[in-house]
């Protein structure tokens, strides 16, 4: 009877052996469980941060490119001056008109076209072909190391 005693105790105490075992294999999965929502949470709340920071740096993007469309159309208008001219008379010989006068180097240095930091053509000013990195230089300059748009075609 004494044996039969051992061994009911000993089948008692590894029936609860194992259930407890299990008890901890279903907890650890459970708290797992619940420490990856907890990260899934966090990161979820990072990315919506990171989102707004987004947002705000494209509009201030958006902002700062409008300003500077803005400050460069009002630096390639020239400024108007006012000059007095003499009054002359009249003389004979007949005006050259503006198709037949050939540009002069000195107009080709008053002509403002654009580049581009990695283009390898000069365009106007409104060309879709532009980014945001146009880059003013005169006519003359830009005949030198850079060859007309075909789609806006500058002055050549």
């Amino acid at each position: 009877m004494r044996k039969l005693s051992l061994f009911l105790l000993i089948l008692i105490i590894l029936i609860f052996s194992a259930c407890s075992k299990e008890s901890d294999t279903i907890e650890s999965p459970n708290k797992e469980v619940a420490d990856l929502n907890s990260k899934v949470s966090i990161l979820i709340e990072e990315n919506n941060k990171l989102k707004n920071d987004l947002e705000q740096l494209a509009n201030q993007q958006k902002t700062e490119s409008t300003d500077e469309t803005i400050n460069n159309t009002e630096s390639s208008t020239p400024a108007p001056t006012i000059t007095t001219t003499p009054t002359l008379t009249p003389s004979p010989s007949p005006l050259p008109t503006p198709n037949d006068a050939p540009a002069t180097e000195s107009d080709e240095k008053e002509i403002i076209v654009y580049i581009t930091k990695t283009g390898t053509k000069y365009h106007r000013s409104e060309c879709r072909h532009l980014s945001k990195s146009k880059t003013p230089i005169d006519l003359e300059s830009a005949k030198e190391k850079y060859s007309p748009c075909s789609t806006c075609k500058p002055p050549s």
